[in-house]
């Protein structure tokens, strides 16, 4: 998920954002701006920005995408298997 975080929406990431200095709109408009420019300078960013730990935002993103979106690179899917009284999760 950390090499991915500068990748995710940031229509979700404004919403661990300090909004009292810089607008949503404004965290938004410079997101999408360095995003489309630079992954790593997206990434402090975001960072710097933050006010909440990572995991928090994390938890967040599998609340919304599931687990299998980041576990699974072949088709986002979790699968699950009972055996033997055991849930397995499964990803591809």
């Amino acid at each position: 998920m950390e090499e991915s975080l500068s990748y995710f929406s940031p229509e979700f990431l404004v919403k661990f954002f300090d909004k009292e200095i810089i607008s949503r709109e404004e965290h938004i408009l410079k997101l999408k701006e360095l995003q489309e420019e630079d992954n790593e300078l997206a990434e402090e960013y975001i960072r710097k920005n933050l006010t909440c730990e990572l995991d928090e935002v994390y938890r967040g993103a599998i609340a919304i995408d599931g687990r299998g979106h980041f576990l699974n690179s072949y088709d986002g899917h979790e699968y699950e298997e009972e055996v033997c009284g055991t849930t397995y999760f499964i990803y591809e």
